[in-house]
C-alpha cells in the first residue's frame, strides 16, 4: 500500500524544541544510542526514549536508513524523468505501476509540463536507454517523457531542523 498523497495525517503532535535537538542528532547518526544523545541534550535517556516513540507515532519519524554508496555498487548513472500522462486521472494507475521499478528511487506528482517527475539509477546509457524503452514507456497512459542525466551531484540533504 503506497501513500501518493503525500502527508501520513498524524499531525496531531506538535515538536518542541527538544524534539528537533533529539531529530538533529539522530540525522547525524541514526544508531546513536539513546542513553549518548541523552547526554548531549544533558536528559535522561527514559525522556529521549518517549519522545522518539511519541514521533515515530505521530509519523514524524517514518524509520531510519542505512545511506548506500550507490556508485559503489556500480550505479554510475542517475538521471531525472520528466513523464506526460495522457489523461489525467491515470496518474495513479502509472503511478502504482512505476513503483514497481526498482531502479526508480524517487517519484513525485507534480504540476507543470510533467504529471510525474522521477529519479533514476542504473549502472550506465545503455541500462538508462532498456529502462525507458522496456519498462517505463511501454505502461499505457505514459504520453512522453523527458530524461535529464545527472553529470554530478553538488548536494543532496535533510530538511535543516534548527531554522
Amino acid at each position: 500500500n503506497h501513500n501518493y498523497g503525500g502527508g501520513s495525517g498524524y499531525m496531531d503532535y506538535e515538536i518542541d524544541s527538544l524534539d528537533r535537538k533529539i531529530l538533529v542528532w539522530m540525522q547525524k547518526d541514526s544508531r546513536m544510542p539513546y542513553l549518548e544523545i541523552a547526554r548531549e541534550l544533558k536528559v535522561s535517556g527514559g525522556t529521549i526514549h518517549q519522545r522518539v516513540k511519541k514521533m515515530k507515532d505521530a509519523g514524524i519519524i517514518k524509520g531510519t536508513q542505512v545511506l548506500i554508496d550507490r556508485e559503489k555498487l556500480g550505479l554510475k548513472l542517475q538521471a531525472f524523468i520528466g513523464i506526460q500522462v495522457d489523461k489525467a486521472h491515470a496518474f495513479r494507475r502509472v503511478s502504482e505501476r512505476l513503483v514497481e521499478i526498482p531502479e526508480i528511487l524517487a517519484m513525485h506528482y507534480t504540476t507543470g509540463e510533467f504529471s510525474l517527475f522521477i529519479k533514476v539509477a542504473v549502472r550506465e546509457t545503455a541500462d538508462l536507454h532498456r529502462l525507458l524503452a522496456e519498462k517505463i514507456q511501454t505502461i499505457e497512459n505514459i504520453q512522453s517523457t523527458q530524461t535529464v542525466v545527472v553529470l554530478s551531484s553538488l548536494l543532496e540533504r535533510e530538511v535543516d531542523l534548527m531554522i
